[in-house]
């Protein structure tokens, strides 16, 4: 019996995730994105999920048109978490 590789098995899934995906999508099912905030919630000890939900919370919240843009054009740089915000500009420290 071959053992599969990881790459293969990931592969696999990835087939198995975007079938089921399409299927639900056929049968009229709309997906529902998570907020920030129940991202957060699940994982309470992922950092990056915490700035994330910080900054979208800081700049309006989930339902503001641009939210990202504004993120990215952050001039706030008293805040701790300035440096390590998502969506920042390559190049940007």
């Amino acid at each position: 019996m071959e053992r599969k590789s990881t790459a293969e098995k990931r592969s696999e899934a990835l087939i198995k995730a975007h079938e089921a995906a399409k299927a639900a999508r056929e049968a009229g099912v709309v997906p529902q994105r998570k907020t920030w905030a129940e991202r957060y919630a699940e994982k309470p000890k992922n950092l990056r999920l915490a700035i994330a939900c910080q900054c979208h919370d800081c700049l309006g919240g989930e339902g503001v048109p641009g939210v990202r843009e504004e993120i990215r054009g952050c001039t706030s740089k008293t805040c701790r978490l300035h440096p390590h915000r998502p969506y920042k500009m390559k190049g940007e420290e």
